[in-house]
């Protein structure tokens, strides 16, 4: 008897301990439930302003002092909540032009220009509201005036070269391998300030170290920053040089600051070089934009810049500048001859040798016409004569026949009448 309620215990002690087991594992999901609930809900607050039920957003957003444009950092787009501005030294203050999205409301757009003082910041905050449920959305504008003593660029490149280090608006000196296919070094920057002055100048070529000379490796390429269509506050602009093949020349770009009363100057230097052609190809063919042996027509073998220089104007094979050897083929407009001092002079045909076979068709067709017109004359003349001796021969005839008529007498009946 006893051993039937122990065995009845012990069968029922696992399901006891099972329960407990369950009731700590859902304890424990109810714990984390209770845990990930506001995450939920901000994801589900998320997902309804997403599908535009509750939450707005701004359709435009646009910064300007006066009639100038502002730009935001980064691009305005609606999902981005905050935005910095950097201001000229000029700018002493800035405008908000906001729009929202269609049945929402724009609250926190001051109705007057925001000044800024120089050196300063200020701080605006711009909310977009749905009328029916309330939700807002903030956006945060934070903006910076400059001091107007600054000498430092706000980007700095060279189309199709490898600048190092990085650039860095503090980093004053640069070491640049432009690609050996490009024959001009374009230097691409961009002003901190509008109100800055730029000046550039470059030193005479040189020879480039055995290092420089030794490869053509390629630059890799680099791509500049896409541009927004519209006004924008700051703009790219450019300076070109030109560099031969296995040269180097250094660039200097001096900038002084937007504020006169300061005269603060700031110089950036780029050291270009330029790689050169191996020894198997050691001229440079600038229509090829690669390393050959032989030049093309019209070019000549330059052993002093190790490229393909263009011959005189209107050579066509040449050793030099001033030893043409063949002049170009002569044209309908210009004839070619080759002078004692190796140069070939252009000599302009006139009319009649410039269309002198179109002057010989026309002579051939206008005799062709002449004759014609001849022939038809002359047909005409013979057929005029032989209509008139039909004639003549006709009256003949009539005469005839009235002297062979029966002449009357006076005393006839005939005759009295």
């Amino acid at each position: 008897s006893d051993a039937v309620p122990r065995l009845r215990r012990q069968s029922m002690l696992p399901p006891i301990a099972c329960h407990c087991e369950e009731r700590r594992r859902i304890g424990g999901i109810g714990g984390a439930a209770r845990r990930l609930t506001p995450l939920l809900l901000s994801l589900a607050v998320s997902f309804r302003g997403a599908g535009g039920i509750a939450q707005c957003t701004l359709a435009s957003l646009e910064l300007r002092f006066q009639d100038s444009p502002i730009d935001l950092d980064p691009p305005f787009a609606p999902y981005i909540d905050s935005y910095r501005v950097r201001l000229d030294w000029s700018y002493v203050s800035f405008s908000i032009d906001a729009r929202p999205d269609t049945g929402c409301e724009v609250q926190g757009v001051p109705s007057d220009p925001t000044a800024v003082p120089i050196g300063g910041s200020s701080e605006l905050t711009v909310y977009v509201m749905h009328p029916d449920v309330g939700a807002k959305h903030q956006y945060v504008i934070k903006a910076f005036r400059q001091l107007g003593s600054e000498t430092e660029l706000r980007s700095l490149m060279v189309v199709g070269a490898e600048i190092s280090p990085v650039f860095s608006q503090r980093h004053r000196e640069y070491a640049v391998r432009l690609d050996l296919t490009y024959d001009v070094v374009r230097v691409v920057y961009g002003l901190a300030d509008n109100e800055q002055r730029i000046s550039s100048s470059a030193q005479e070529e040189r020879p480039a170290t055995g290092a420089d000379t030794g490869g053509l490796v390629a630059a890799s390429p680099r791509r500049l920053a896409a541009v927004g269509s519209g006004e924008v506050q700051f703009r790219e602009a450019h300076v070109d040089f030109l560099l031969d093949v296995g040269f180097m020349r250094t660039i200097e770009l001096t900038v002084q600051c937007a504020d006169p009363t300061q005269a603060s100057i700031g110089t950036y230097k780029l050291h270009v070089s330029r790689p050169g052609c191996i020894p198997e190809r050691p001229y440079f063919d600038p229509q090829k934009k690669a390393c050959v042996n032989f030049c093309s027509s019209g070019f000549y073998r330059n052993r002093d810049t190790h490229r393909c220089s263009r011959c005189n104007d209107n050579c066509k094979i040449c050793t030099g500048l001033l030893g043409c050897q063949m002049c170009t083929p002569d044209s309908a407009d210009y004839s070619y001859a080759l002078q004692p001092d190796g140069k070939c002079r252009a000599v302009e045909n006139h009319l009649f040798r410039r269309y002198r076979w179109w002057c010989a068709g026309l002579g051939v067709l206008l005799l062709f016409l002449v004759l014609i017109g001849c022939c038809g004359i002359v047909q005409l003349c013979c057929s005029a004569g032989s209509a008139n001796s039909g004639r003549f021969s006709r009256l003949n005839d009539t005469d005839d026949d009235d002297d062979d008529a029966p002449k009357y007498g006076g005393g006839s009946r005939f005759a009295r009448y």
